[in-house]
Order: C-alpha cells, then sequence, then structure tokens
C-alpha cells in the first residue's frame, strides 16, 4: 500500500499519541499531588490528632488551670511560642495540672545545666520547694510547687521541659516504698556507705567472708559463731534478714536492695546446730569485737517473749547506758505460740530484749503485695498491724513496740546450703532462686536498723558529726520523731492514735524525717539532765504547719520485775509552749509529765507562726548525765533549718 492509504500504518502518529497521553496522566498525577501538599494543615488523620492532639485543647486547659493566659492564639492562627508549649510542657503535667491540685512535684530540664542555679532560685522565690538540684551533678531540678509557679515556668526561656516528677520503681520497692527509703537513695545518696553494722543471727550464707553470695560480698567484714554456733547459715533466717539489712541486690541486678545496701556488716552466729539460742553474750554481739572499728548500729530478730522487765532487759539497758553511742534494734516479737507452734494471741506477749527501754523495739505492719492471692490477707493494708506481731502496753504502762515497718512477704535473700529453711520460709520466689519470702518482726527489724544506719549516714555526713559520734538517743529521736501515725489512714488497725501499745509511735517514714515536705529539722543532742535542770530552746516558726518534737533518753538500767513495778528510773518532762498564748503541751498528752516512759512527743497539728518554747526538765534524776546515759531532741516544723546542737 501507497503512504496515501487509509489502510496504510504511520508508525510516527502512533508515538506521538502515546507521548501526549502519558504527559496528560502524568499531569493529573503531579496535580493530585500538589492538591494533597495545599491541604489545609488542620485536615488530620483519626490516628494522628489522638496521638498529638491540637495545641488549643491541652494548652488553653493547663494554662487557665495555671492562672496564666493565652494570647493570641487559636487553633488555627497560633504563633510561634504557643506551638512549642505542647512540647515544653509533658501532657501528663498538663493532665495532673487539670485536676486542680494545689501543688505538685515537678521535674524542670533547663536549656543547660548552667541555667539550674537559677531556676532554684526563682523557684523559691515563687515559693517553690527544691528538692533536688544544683550544685553537684544534677542536670534536673525537681521541685515541689503550685500550679501558678508552672505557668511563670513556661514562660522563661531557660526552660526547655516541665514533667510531673514520677518516683522511680524497683522490683523490691514494697517495703522500702511504704517507708520512704528510696527517695532517701535516690534523691538524697544515702545507702550506708561508711556505716559499720553489727547483726546476730542463725549465721550467714557459707559463713566464710570470702565465698558469701555475691549481694553481701567484699562488705562482710567477719563471720564470728558464739561457742556451740555455727558460722553457716543452716536455718536462713540470718541470711535473709542480713539482706533486708544490708544486701546489695547483685544477684537480682539490683532489685533486691536492703535498705543500708552499701554499709559493712559484722555478723554474730547465736544460733547453735539444734537452732536454739542457749545463751547470748550481749555486750560481744552488740560490738565488732575491734576496738580500731566501732559499731553503732546492732540489728537482732530474736528475743524471747516474756512481756515483762528481765534481767536480759536490764543487762541490755546497763550495757547501753555504759555506751551511749550504740543504737540496737530488736524484734518486739510475733505473740504467744503453745508448744506446738499454734498462734493464740499478740497481746501482752513482747519480747525481754523489746520490754529494755534503751532499745528500738520494732513491730511489724502488713505490706502491700496484693498480687500474692494466696497471701492477699497478710499484705493488702501497709497501715495495719500484722496479726501476729506483739503488743503492748508493758506491764508497768511503757509503750511498747516503739516503732512499726513492713513485715509479711519481705522477698531478700535466700541462704544458698540452708537444711532447714521450710522452718523460717513462707513462700518460695519462683522467679529468682536465690531469694525467697519470710514474715514477722523478724522481718521488720533488719528495715529499721537499716534506715537506722542511713540516719547515721545523715549526721556524719549532712549534719556535721563527722568528729564526733552521735548518741542512740538522737538517732530513736529521730526515728521515732518522723515516724507515720497511721491513724488517720483507710482501714488502719493501728490501736489509735501515736502513741500506743500497738503502732508505738508510729510506721517509720524515711524521708519526711530527714527531708519533710515544706518544713525543716533541728536537733539538739547530748542534754545535760540533772535533778532540778531545765534546758530551754526556743524556735520562731514562719507560717502555719505542723510541730513535731521528740524528746528520747538513755535511761539509768530498772529492777527486774515480773509485776507492774515502774522500770523508769530516770524521770525528764518535756513541754512545749506558745509564747503568745501561753498555751502549753506536755509529753505524751500526760498534763503535768509522763512519769512512765523514757520516750516523750509532742505534736501540735497546727502551729502558729509564733515562738515556742521547748522545755526538758529533769523531774527525778538520781543518775545524771554525769554518770552515764544521754537525751536528745528531733524539731521538725516550718522554720529554718539550723545549726544541730551538742551542748557537752
Amino acid at each position: 500500500m501507497d503512504r496515501g492509504s487509509p489502510y496504510k500504518i504511520h508508525w510516527w502518529r502512533i508515538v506521538a499519541c502515546v507521548a501526549l497521553l502519558a504527559c496528560a496522566v502524568a499531569g493529573v498525577w503531579l496535580l493530585r499531588g500538589r492538591g494533597r501538599d495545599v491541604q489545609p494543615k488542620s485536615v488530620q488523620s483519626p490516628v494522628a490528632q489522638e496521638r498529638d492532639p491540637p495545641a488549643m485543647s491541652i494548652v488553653d486547659k493547663t494554662l487557665a488551670t495555671a492562672g496564666g493566659t493565652r494570647s493570641c492564639a487559636s487553633a488555627s492562627s497560633a504563633s510561634p511560642s504557643t506551638e512549642r508549649l505542647p512540647k515544653k510542657m509533658s501532657r501528663r503535667l498538663a493532665e495532673l495540672l487539670a485536676t486542680n491540685p494545689e501543688t505538685v512535684e515537678v521535674t524542670v530540664a533547663p536549656m543547660s545545666p548552667g541555667d539550674l542555679p537559677a531556676l532554684e532560685a526563682f523557684v523559691r522565690e515563687q515559693g517553690g520547694t527544691v528538692i533536688a538540684g544544683a550544685p553537684g551533678r544534677a542536670r534536673l531540678l525537681r521541685a515541689k510547687m503550685s500550679p501558678s509557679v508552672v505557668s511563670k515556668l513556661m514562660s522563661r526561656d531557660d526552660v526547655r521541659r516541665l514533667e510531673p516528677f514520677v518516683r522511680p520503681r524497683l522490683l523490691n520497692d514494697v517495703a522500702t516504698g511504704i517507708m520512704g527509703v528510696r527517695e532517701v537513695w535516690n534523691t538524697h545518696g544515702l545507702t550506708g556507705r561508711g556505716q559499720q553494722i553489727t547483726t546476730a543471727d542463725s549465721g550467714l550464707d557459707t559463713g566464710d567472708p570470702t565465698t558469701v553470695m555475691a549481694d553481701f560480698k567484699g562488705r562482710v567484714r567477719a563471720i564470728r559463731p558464739l561457742d556451740g554456733c555455727l558460722a553457716k547459715d543452716n536455718f536462713g533466717h540470718g541470711t535473709h534478714t542480713a539482706g533486708s539489712l544490708a544486701g546489695n541486690g547483685a544477684l537480682s541486678s539490683g532489685q533486691f536492695k536492703g535498705v543500708a545496701y552499701e554499709a559493712d556488716l559484722w555478723v554474730w552466729s547465736v544460733v547453735n546446730t539444734n537452732g536454739a539460742i542457749d545463751s547470748l553474750d550481749y555486750g560481744m554481739s552488740f560490738g565488732t569485737g575491734d576496738s580500731t572499728q566501732p559499731a553503732y548500729i546492732h540489728s537482732a530478730s530474736l528475743g524471747a517473749v516474756t512481756h515483762a522487765y528481765t534481767a536480759e532487759s536490764r543487762e541490755i539497758d546497763e550495757w547501753l547506758w555504759e555506751h551511749p553511742e550504740v543504737l540496737v534494734v530488736f524484734a518486739a516479737g510475733n505473740g504467744w505460740r503453745t508448744g506446738n507452734g499454734s498462734f493464740i494471741r499478740a497481746r501482752d506477749a513482747i519480747t525481754s530484749e523489746g520490754a529494755a527501754k534503751n532499745v528500738l523495739a520494732v513491730g511489724a505492719t502488713e505490706n502491700y503485695r496484693p498480687e500474692l492471692s494466696d497471701y492477699r490477707s497478710y499484705a493488702d493494708n501497709h497501715s495495719q498491724i500484722f496479726s501476729q506481731s506483739s503488743r503492748g502496753p508493758m506491764l508497768d504502762g511503757r509503750i511498747k513496740p516503739d516503732i512499726c515497718a513492713p513485715g509479711t512477704m519481705i522477698i531478700s535473700t535466700k541462704a544458698t546450703q540452708a537444711t532447714y529453711l521450710s522452718n523460717f520460709e513462707w513462700m518460695s520466689y519462683a522467679e529468682n532462686s536465690c531469694y525467697t519470702y519470710m514474715g514477722g518482726t523478724s522481718m521488720a527489724t533488719p528495715l529499721v536498723a537499716g534506715s537506722a544506719a542511713l540516719v547515721r549516714q545523715w549526721l556524719v555526713e549532712r549534719r556535721g558529726y563527722a568528729f564526733r559520734p552521735p548518741t542512740a538517743a538522737l538517732m530513736k529521736a529521730i526515728l521515732l520523731g518522723g515516724a507515720h501515725d497511721m491513724s488517720g489512714d483507710a482501714g488502719a488497725n493501728c490501736g489509735g492514735p501515736a502513741p500506743n501499745g500497738v503502732q508505738g509511735w508510729g510506721r517509720i517514714s524515711l524521708e519526711e524525717t530527714l527531708y519533710p515536705s515544706n518544713r525543716s529539722v533541728r536537733l539538739v543532742d547530748r542534754i545535760p539532765f540533772a535533778k532540778g535542770s531545765m534546758y530551754t530552746y526556743r524556735v520562731a516558726t514562719t507560717n502555719a504547719a505542723p510541730l513535731d518534737v521528740q524528746l528520747v533518753w538513755t535511761d539509768y538500767p530498772g529492777v527486774e520485775t515480773d509485776d507492774e513495778e515502774l522500770a523508769l528510773v530516770n524521770d525528764l518532762d518535756l513541754s512545749v509552749s506558745n509564747e503568745t498564748t501561753g498555751v502549753v503541751w506536755w509529753g505524751n498528752g500526760v498534763t503535768g509529765g509522763d512519769r512512765t516512759n523514757n520516750v516523750e512527743r509532742v505534736r501540735i497539728a497546727n502551729a502558729q507562726p509564733v515562738v515556742y518554747t521547748v522545755r526538758v526538765t529533769g523531774h527525778y534524776v538520781p543518775h545524771d548525765y554525769t554518770e552515764g546515759g544521754a537525751a536528745a531532741l528531733y524539731l521538725r516544723g516550718a522554720f529554718r533549718e539550723g545549726l544541730m546542737i551538742t551542748l557537752r
């Protein structure tokens, strides 16, 4: 066919048509893509909106709650400054502020570490409380403040991020969390470092400091059995209590730390091969046996239930009268038991050791582990006293126990070679065979003793006691003075307001004891008590807040008795008076003076911004401070922190 024939194929025309069609398709595709690019940004997918809500819904609500305002801002015409607000404040903090709290704990991230001092100063000027920050290695600021201060921080150029402070959690954080120990570790760096602790129990693990389990490796200074006893722990009880006292959690990646996990341990084995304690030289076990390395904290989870001031009680008091710088912590006991081991009652069942006036006798509260369904009734309210925890008062009316701590379903170290572990083990811990559950006042005691070691470290490193040891009376006053009265808690079964013979002076609350919120601590040690003496301390409070005053003295040993004869020998009185109104509060609420206890407390729930006078009076003192003993005061209130006072 020729070129002009209608049936002839014109290849050049076909190619041209295909090219034109391809151009048309490409143009349409480009136009559609361009249309997506210019679509209003407010049109987002539901997923995008849920992941990153519009600025208006969070920021406006937050600023309104915080007392701030949003200027020239709308969802469609936000200025650059308001667009960055959601990134500057976390959603969790915004949601928290939307609940209208009076104060919040906030983590403030500065633009640079050099901005921290100025931010700390600003927070304080605005009435906030700085909890942790500069100086040192801190790169963040933690502070308690009102929502209005949060609003002001939002506008500062030296603030990069604001978040609610969330306390870190460890797998073994239940008891330590209840006691306020974790915050003392993490925020204030108190770990027991430099403290020497002695403990008397059923030995420790293998019995050899060089081969003990890793949680104690390198910190066991000695394991010393008394006559007829084994250093090796056949029963597991001593290893478990030592873990709560000073284990470092090495076999659990730090999960199951004891309270004073950097302290050194001196272990006395006092249990013979039959599991019995035949005799105990208290003076020996309280010390290290090395005069060049004294220990000032002793933990003993043992005792004989007599509910009387016995010879053992007197022996302990006499030793402590002569060594007033040593604090001894004893278990209060686990109630009466029959010959076949069945439980009868916890009342009138304080141990002879816990009955001593100068020790710190420990009762047990429930832990909080409701996930353990088989044992939930033993660990579902940390403000309830464990049903088997021994209770007072003593026959002469003295308040015992002194303090309480969690003591049920406690996870701690499991002795590697214990033959009779089942005698004490409550339940095995399936997730890690190096640890196990036990319970009782035995388990509460090392938690308190470890806390005492942290208190002593605080006194030595932070309060000027590096050159002269603090007294046991001061350490005891600190622990009892800051204890939490459980009577106001939901579901509490603690015998009513503290102090009483069920909860003593309350449950240990370490952070609020050493670093109280919106209050400060003052200390007076070695008060020179004598008959007719009077020590006066005046303190001016700056605003309405609770005022707590605790007096403790190491008393002269009493006379052994099985009846109601008074064990108290030296009788001091604590009183606090409002210098403006003349109102007087007496120790333990006994007008005119408590004639029974060597521990007295005044708590004024709503102390006013006035001057208060604290008086310690020697009502009857046949053995004064020149012979032995010690007396000390702990004060916590709305006043400026003062220097620690040592009177002699």
